[in-house]
């Protein structure tokens, strides 16, 4: 029994069923919708939609409200089993989920009532909107403003590099309502963007990143309902610093999930490769070289699977915990990936395997939800 079979143990029934699904689902459905050459820019709303069909939208969300109830570390299972195909509609499936979970855990009644179904159905599709031109990392930097008006707020601003850019008409977007109070005048508003003042931008065309459908938008006097806020002036920074544990961690499960399939189609093919009359794998050198990504991904698996874990906790720890995970997910995961690719040969590069998608996917670990450098300085903050 390998580690992810152990923590699947820890499930129910039910949660064991939902991670088989998606796997079921990843296998039958996405691995045919994915353009397998590295330049397919093809935002994945379809296939979003049919996850959702499955339940794979409502994992977090309360049964009450039309979700499963599950707990977070399925969350990240569900996240690494899609992501052993193709890790933008991972990525993408994710960022609509959270969107739907935060409607779920802090929207008023009227929010929840006019978001949450069609987003559970996949007929309405969500992006949790952070990063702007200027601002990435530096979240407290953001320049979208939110001013207050008699029957709501406008709001006026351009986001960039945000997941599911393409289509998504429910934007959670975070705006600063005070630029003299900086961090504690953000707050987060439920932006439509079937409604006037939205105008959405191109998409960033990042190598094998289509499905995600990574882009921005602009807002200008965009009308946000007072029952539309999310979180209020001051809650704002907090609640989204809130949810950047959850996010390192499943970014660190999707890349547990390339590195899986990555060795797994390595190991098959090293096999039944002869070469001087024997099996690839039964020359020491690739064989090592495979050994240590079989080490690695069991140690990537350690510090994913304990963030999770922390997280299901409502534990302090998990902040470090999650950090670190991210941080060894992003150093680890291409080099990983690259060995599987070179036990290969020129066959690791063709377009009929998903090595070469991973491979420039793997990219994105080090940069999604926080640099590998922005972890160093939350693991730094720790140690001093």
């Amino acid at each position: 029994m390998d580690l992810t079979q152990e923590f699947d143990q820890l499930l129910d029934t039910k949660a064991r069923q939902l991670i088989t699904a998606a796997r079921e689902f990843a296998g039958e459905t996405v691995l045919p919708a994915s353009r397998l050459a590295a330049g397919a820019h093809e935002w994945a709303s379809a296939t979003i939609r049919a996850a959702c069909g499955i339940g794979l939208g409502g994992m977090e969300i309360p049964v009450a409200l039309g979700g499963h109830g599950m707990r977070y570390l399925v969350r990240a299972r569900v996240a690494e089993e899609l992501a052993r195909v193709d890790f933008p509609f991972a990525f993408a499936l994710i960022n609509h989920h959270n969107a739907a979970a935060r409607i779920a855990a802090h929207g008023t009644a009227v929010a929840k009532d006019r978001f949450l179904p069609p987003m559970l159905a996949g007929d309405s599709v969500g992006c949790t909107a952070m990063s702007e031109p200027d601002a990435g990392s530096d979240f407290a930097a953001i320049s979208t403003t939110a001013s207050r008006v008699t029957d709501g707020w406008r709001l006026d601003g351009v986001k960039r590099w945000i997941a599911n850019a393409a289509g998504a008409d429910v934007l959670l977007t975070f705006a600063q309502t005070n630029l003299a109070k900086g961090a504690a005048g953000i707050a987060c508003f439920i932006a439509d963007g079937r409604n006037p003042g939205f105008t959405r931008g191109p998409l960033d065309p990042f190598a094998a990143m289509g499905a995600a459908g990574i882009g921005g938008f602009t807002l200008s006097a965009h009308h946000v309902p007072d029952d539309h806020v999310l979180y209020p002036p001051g809650e704002g920074f907090a609640q989204a610093m809130a949810g950047v544990n959850k996010a390192r961690t499943h970014i660190a499960a999707m890349a547990c999930g390339m590195v899986a399939a990555s060795l797994d189609i390595a190991l098959a093919y090293a096999r039944k490769r002869k070469t001087f009359g024997k099996s690839l794998l039964e020359h020491q050198g690739l064989r090592w070289s495979l050994a240590d990504v079989a080490t690695t991904l069991e140690a990537m698996r350690m510090f994913t699977y304990r963030a999770a874990t922390l997280i299901d906790q409502e534990r302090k720890e998990a902040i470090l915990a999650a950090a670190m995970a991210k941080k060894f997910a992003g150093e680890q995961c291409l080099p990983a990936i690259a060995g599987c690719m070179q036990a290969m040969g020129a066959v690791g590069m063709g377009d009929d395997n998903v090595l070469a998608k991973h491979l420039l996917a793997a990219k994105a670990i080090g940069f999604a939800d926080g640099t590998t450098e922005m972890m160093n300085e939350r693991i730094g903050a720790t140690l001093a």
